[in-house]
């Protein structure tokens, strides 16, 4: 055994971070301390506790060490007791000599290579007295030639400035080399593993004393190095060039290795003891290098070869602050080739980064900042240079940071795999005033959801929010810039900013796409500026966000502007010279992100009326405000002037005269504020709502493969307006048509002009499948008012790329109705026939920046078209049959026109299945709008033959009829009457117009209903299945037992049979079964059942989260009744501020609005006046929009309401959630904040 004894064994440790072997008492009094999640710079909030370290803000300059190494009040020592062999084991003695009294040393110990710990030597020492040593053994096993080490963490606690300090295991240690003949060891610090095979060299008399000591001192000065290797070398006769091919390569903290890209290397050799580079190369994107050395560069051989790796490229020069300048100080990977000859070739070396040690993890910092400068290269054309970062923080500070002093960034010890966090620092050093100059902060602390306006005054505080805010929009943008989602790191290239707390270790982030976490409300809240600038740049037209300037074009304007430091600088870069209604579109990214104000009354598109409404809206901190309107053109008509510091205008009878009666279709308004306190911010403009708008929009695919739904369209819709007053102009139409573009025509209110436009449909052109039906949608409703109607007919899939989610949000937020006839899709409708995207489709969305299609492939209309009518409360109508039979062609027109009439009453609008047989029995699934069916509901068909056996109401719009279909009704259409008396005399008649076909009787075995029809990949579900002229049987033996069989991927689990005619199956959905229609068949012995419709059974995508609301509790009143309501909501987090609850009728105010987590109080008062029946509840909250459909219904005030559910008749009662005390509620609120301080502060 030989043993490296001249170097230090005392533990030099910077009082910067804390590890987690310490004592559970000590881990508790951490927590206590550590009061809240970092963010940037930010100190310790609290008090400081005695023996522990709080450090000082600092921005400009590199803060200085609280505690030098010196000061490290203990020494630490390893002494091998046995002599090891080959395979053996190494007998250690551990001593800890305090020079110090201290209250507690906490050790910890890990393995690394090829040793390994016998027992654990993990232990915390209490109560030590200066000078006195704690000595303990422990035995390491050798398991395998190579080298390894045993690594150790320490942390220590007492009375002094310095009383917290660790340092991570990777730094300090014992290390090991076994050859397979003598095993070598080595402690200290900074050491290296090739210090030891430096000896062996010595030993075998391969290098002189001199070269020797010039080599360990070299080692001994490196970044940190305890794992490199040494390589023997084959020579290869005849002399020539010696060639070294390699790979940097890094591992993330998944454990998943990358290319260390385009890092830089360099090969050296000894020359007069001393190392000498003779040659440096670049890595390329895949970490490759070659390294080609003359004989003449390397001088007579054999020689040994070092070639280190470094953790520095193009964009940043990773450092060892602790080293001096040096060839040493970045950190490095080494490998040392010895006795190289002429002529040697190395192929495919591997020098990986780990993810274990300090130096290690320097490699991810290094390529995370290559994405900074890529996105500087693409925006700007050209790299502003390599910054260097120091790694880790020396001092006790938690946080990383940019210094405008030495224009260098450092990096916390947490933080090396958080490229969020390095890449918000990349762009501190892009704002820096020698560079580009895109901020002003005076530096100070700061938290994510913070107005720092109020800490830093509201200069300093606006410009802190914009240099911290901007900081991160330039991290997040640059890795979407440079796709860097591609190259697999944890959390990197999406929109969220992700850290982890230097305190706790626990990981944390929010969204720039939603407002999720780190809400805060104004204009000095940094997150307020990353996501308004995020939502300017981004593709996504998502929420109230309308504008994709690109995020090069928000580069470039935020560059040359004149002044940019503060949001309001950036409202002004970005609104001068803009029309009324592109300066809106920013108003309404400024208010979903709360820095401008909100409107909250009336609702988008109410009715102009005759009396003058009360206008509303959020203040957000702003103090000074006026109510502007615009007419459809967006040119002005009316301003309120400056009405103070207020949240309500309501105009005089003059003042609302003058602007109603302005000749225009929609009247917008919005709402300017500032803030009055200086420097004086603003006027910035809320979002903005309509007056009026359009009550029925028709969007029609116009392709040639329309060429059957199009005249069944035509007619439906000529035939609607021909029920309209030609001389009235009350209504607003408008027509909107789309292949793969879109044509939107001027709304009207002259009914000829809408009959002609509707007259002149044709089908024509389109060519390709799939179409722009998504961007027809959302174009062809922007003028739509509150509550209008939307016909949507199409026979094909969406556009890969389509945003549904931005499109449902959309249509909410103006109340529309979408209705939806569907007759086709682009490949099929059985499990394969969902469309694969071509070539072709994918170079098109590629080229019109739609981006890639959804995972899998597939966006199938029937998925996307019936979740859009279902989040909306419109109808959903399959009717492929048009494009095969006579019948389909009426049962397609009769559909439209009972959906058209739906918008002006009470109407049924479609009946599932829509044909029975003659002397059957059938489970009809009768469909409602406007409707409020209750358990008194009556229903009838127009030929006495379909008698109804039996009813249930399951909710205003659903009810599900049992009837015999006798073998004289007549065959054909029939129409469906439901009867509903709502109190006392006033009854609601709602009709279905030949919604039902009865065919002609059947002797062959036929599956008639399934209910459910639709289930999700992964579900477990009940079916029930009615047939006719079957023989359902459950009766042993096996041959007579019916056997139901749905296709490949769906399992029948049980079947219980209820009849001949009936049986229930109970099925899984196997996670990967192939969406679409199935083919459901029966088998009973020799007889064999299946549908003979297309629709009878699918297997229907899952529905992409949004935002919905879950439950309200009451779920009815009456009317002239103030109560409060218990919402629930699922798919967001409501804020605390901001947050407001509408209804779609009528007669409802909310008063109140409480927050706590997912579940809202709201406080309403009812009208006596207000409208009757089910209407929509609708909560907004920062941008995002949730509703109920038909979610709380308003009953007369002589009705029976609240405790009852009215759609069961007595079958069901429910025990509504009382409302609570607002003393119980905001006891609940606190009790959840609690519960969240505790967990958030657990170490």
């Amino acid at each position: 055994m030989q043993t490296l004894n001249p170097l230090p064994t005392k533990i030099m440790t910077p009082c910067s971070s804390i590890q987690p072997r310490v004592l559970a008492a000590f881990r508790i009094l951490l927590a206590l301390v550590l009061l809240a999640v970092p963010f940037g710079h930010g100190p310790l909030s609290g008090q400081q506790l005695p023996g522990f370290v709080q450090a000082p803000y600092r921005v400009e300059e590199i803060p200085g060490n609280l505690c030098s190494p010196s000061e490290l009040p203990f020494d630490l020592s390893f002494l091998v007791t046995n002599t090891p062999t080959s395979g053996g084991e190494i007998q250690l003695q551990i001593t800890v000599t305090p020079t110090q009294d201290l209250d507690l040393i906490s050790l910890g110990f890990i393995t690394d290579g090829v040793v390994s710990l016998r027992n654990s030597l993990d232990r915390d020492l209490t109560n030590l007295k200066e000078g006195v040593p704690v000595t303990f053994n422990g035995i390491l096993d050798i398991n395998s030639t190579g080298s390894g080490a045993l690594l150790a963490s320490t942390g220590f606690s007492d009375q002094t400035p310095c009383g917290v300090s660790a340092r991570e295991a990777d730094e300090w240690g014992f290390f090991v080399v076994d050859d397979g003949t003598t095993v070598y060891t080595g402690s200290g610090a900074e050491i290296i593993v090739e210090l030891v095979r430096v000896q062996a060299l010595l030993d075998a008399a391969a290098i002189t004393q001199e070269e020797a000591e010039d080599m360990i001192e070299d080692l001994v000065t490196a970044a940190g190095d305890p794992d490199d290797e040494t390589s023997g070398a084959e020579s290869i006769a005849g002399g020539g060039n010696v060639v070294i091919q390699g790979f940097g390569r890094w591992k993330d903290s998944a454990g998943t290795v990358h290319p260390l890209r385009r890092c830089e290397v360099s090969a050296f050799i000894l020359n007069g003891g001393n190392l000498v580079e003779v040659k440096t190369a670049t890595a390329d994107e895949s970490g490759s290098f070659t390294l080609t050395m003359t004989p003449a560069e390397l001088g007579a051989g054999p020689r040994s070869i070092f070639v280190r790796v470094y953790a520095r490229n193009q964009a940043a020069n990773v450092v060892n602050p602790t080293v001096a300048a040096g060839i040493s100080r970045t950190y490095f990977r080494q490998r040392i080739f010895l006795n190289v000859a002429d002529g040697t070739t190395k192929n495919n070396e591997n020098f990986t980064f780990n993810n274990t040690t300090v130096r290690d993890r320097a490699a991810s910092i290094a390529d995370g900042m290559l994405v900074g400068s890529d996105y500087q290269n693409i925006v700007q054309g050209a790299r502003p240079g390599v910054v260097p970062c120091n790694y880790p923080r020396q001092d006790a500070g938690t946080a990383s940071f940019y210094s405008k002093t030495t224009n260098q960034i450092t990096i916390h010890r947490s933080k090396p795999y958080a490229w969020d966090v390095l890449l918000h620092e990349y762009g501190h050093y892009l704002q820096d005033p020698d560079l580009f100059n895109l901020a002003n902060s005076p530096g100070g602390g700061h938290r994510c959801n913070e107005d720092v306006t109020g800490r830093h005054g509201k200069d300093g505080g606006l410009r802190l929010a914009w240099g911290e805010g901007h900081a991160t929009y330039l991290g997040i943008a640059a890795q979407l810039v440079t796709n860097a989602a591609a190259l697999g790191v944890p959390n990197a290239g999406d929109t969220s900013y992700h850290s982890v707390s230097a305190r706790t270790g626990r990981a944390w982030q929010y969204d720039n796409e939603s407002r999720d976490r780190c809400v805060g409300i104004g204009e000095g809240v940094e997150t307020n500026v990353s996501r308004i600038l995020w939502d300017i740049a981004d593709s996504a037209i998502d929420g109230d966000d309308e504008i994709s300037l690109g995020h090069n074009a928000v580069w470039d304007q935020i560059r040359d502007a004149a002044n940019r430091f503060t949001l309001n600088d950036a409202w002004t870069t970005f609104t001068d010279g803009k029309s009324a209604e592109e300066k809106s579109q920013y108003g309404k990214i400024w208010a979903q992100n709360q820095a401008s104000a909100q409107l909250t009354a009336p609702v988008d598109g109410l009715v102009i009326g005759n009396a003058p409404p009360t206008f509303k809206w959020t203040k957000n901190k702003l103090n000074k405000f006026s109510v502007k309107f615009y007419d459809q053109d967006w040119n002005e008509i009316g301003d309120s002037g400056d009405q103070g510091d207020v949240s309500q205008w309501t105009p005089t009878q003059a003042e609302w005269d003058n602007i109603r009666n302005n000749p225009t279709e929609t009247i917008f308004w919005i709402v300017e504020g500032q803030n009055s306190t200086n420097p004086v911010t603003g006027p910035y403009w809320s979002d903005c709502r309509k007056l009026g708008g359009v009550d029925f929009a028709f969007v029609i695919d116009d392709t040639g493969s329309m060429g059957e739904e199009i005249g069944g369209v035509r007619d439906a819709l000529l035939n609607f307006l021909s029920t309209f007053d030609p001389n009235s102009t009350d209504t607003l139409f408008q027509l909107t048509t789309f292949k793969d573009g879109v044509s939107v025509r001027e709304p009207t209110r002259v009914l000829a002009t809408i009959q002609s436009q509707v007259s002149s449909l044709t089908a024509s052109g389109g060519g390709d499948c799939p179409e722009n039906s998504v961007g027809g949608l959302l174009q062809g409703t922007q003028a739509m008012k509150r509550g209008g109607t939307v016909l949507f007919a199409t026979d094909a899939d969406p556009r890969p790329g389509s945003d549904l989610n931005g499109l449902i949000n959309h249509l909410r937020s103006v109340g529309a109705r979408v209705n939806v006839l569907l007759s086709g899709t682009c490949s099929g409708y059985g499990p394969t026939g969902y469309q694969t995207w071509s070539e072709e489709d994918l170079a098109r969305a590629e080229e019109e920046a739609m981006g890639p299609p959804p995972a899998g492939g597939s966006l199938n209309a029937v998925d996307v078209f019936s979740q859009v009518a279902a989040e909306t409360g419109g109808t959903f109508a399959f009717i492929p049959e048009v494009n095969s039979s006579s019948s389909g062609a009426v049962e397609y027109q009769n559909t439209a026109e009972n959906i058209l009439a739906a918008s002006v009453g009470p109407q049924v609008v479609l009946v599932t299945p829509a044909s029975v047989r003659l002397g059957s029995t059938a489970s009809l699934t009768i469909q409602g709008q406007n409707t409020n069916f209750l358990g008194n509901s009556k229903v009838s068909f127009s030929d006495a033959g379909i008698q109804v056996l039996s009813i249930e109401a399951l909710d205003p719009v659903t009810v599900v009829a049992q009837v015999l279909v006798d073998s004289g009704t007549a065959t054909g259409f029939h129409d469906v009457t439901v009867r509903t008396n709502l109190s006392g005399s006033n009854q609601e008649v709602a009709e279905g117009f030949g919604v039902v076909q009865v065919l002609d009787a059947s002797v062959t075995p036929l599956l008639v209903t399934a209910n459910p029809s639709t289930a999700e990949p992964g579900q477990e579900v009940d079916v029930q299945i009615t047939g006719l002229n079957t023989n359902f049987d459950d009766t042993p033996p096996n041959p007579s037992v019916s056997v139901v069989d749905f296709g490949a991927g769906i399992t029948v689990n049980q079947v219980t049979i209820v009849s001949a005619t009936e049986l229930v199956a109970n099925l899984t959905v196997d996670a990967a079964a192939s969406l679409g229609f199935r083919s459901v068949s029966v088998t009973t012995g020799a007889e064999v059942a299946s549908s003979e419709v297309i629709e009878f059974f699918r297997v229907a995508a899952s529905s992409p989260p949004i935002p919905i609301v879950d439950s309200v509790v009451p779920s009815t009143a009456k009317a002239g009744t103030t109560l409060d309501l218990t919402i629930e909501v699922s798919g967001f987090t409501p804020e605390e501020q901001g947050t407001n609850v509408e209804f779609s009728g009528n007669g409802i105010e909310t008063l109140a609005v409480q927050v706590c987590g997912s579940t809202i109080v709201a406080t309403v008062r009812i009208a006596s006046g207000a409208a009757l029946g089910a209407q929509d509840v609708l909560v907004n909250s920062g941008g995002v929009l949730a509703a109920a459909l038909n979610g709380f219904t308003t009953q007369a005030a002589s009705a029976a309401g609240g405790s009852r559910n009215p759609f069961r008749g007595s079958t069901c009662s429910v025990n509504p959630k009382p409302s609570p005390d607002l003393w119980e509620f905001l006891l609940l609120c606190g009790g959840l904040a609690s519960l969240a301080w505790l967990a958030r502060r657990r170490p």
